[in-house]
């Protein structure tokens, strides 16, 4: 894993994966890439990449990176990018900011392997505005590399 990861440059981080499923996105991580993406959630646009390897069952497909992009205003948006098979969480660095606590905030916890965080809008969340997916970021430290 390479700290330029939180640069907003394009870095292979080794561990994470993503797949995706018709409305919902599942992110895979180890304790030290859960670190790197609050990192990157915290800088004014980052690119992470993730791997595309095994099968993405029962997922569809997989996600080739996470795109996170600040906005002068507004919660976090999630959305897949289609045509670079991309992640993208958009919105104002306060909000991006509260995502990335909330990852870190499971990966702090007792909790082990397996243990998990479902990050869906309902009405008036604090941190996050509709968006056309939902995100299972899960607790792996199989992908270590």
């Amino acid at each position: 894993m390479r700290p330029d990861a939180a640069r907003g440059t394009a870095t292979p981080l080794g561990a994470p994966k993503l797949r995706r499923a018709a409305d919902e996105v599942e992110l895979s991580l180890c304790h030290e890439t859960a670190r790197l993406l609050g990192i990157a959630l915290r800088q004014p646009d980052s690119e992470l990449a993730t791997l595309t390897d095994g099968l993405a069952a029962p997922y569809h497909e997989w996600l080739s990176r996470v795109l996170i992009r600040r906005r002068e205003s507004g919660r976090v948006v999630m959305r897949i990018d289609q045509q670079t098979a991309a992640l993208t969480l958009e919105g104002e660095q306060q909000f991006l900011g509260a995502l990335a606590e909330n990852i870190e905030g499971l990966f702090d916890s007792e909790l082990g392997p397996g243990a998990h965080l479902h990050v869906e809008y309902y009405e008036d969340h604090h941190y996050l505005d509709p968006s056309e997916i939902s995100l299972v970021v899960i607790v792996d430290e199989d992908q270590v590399t």
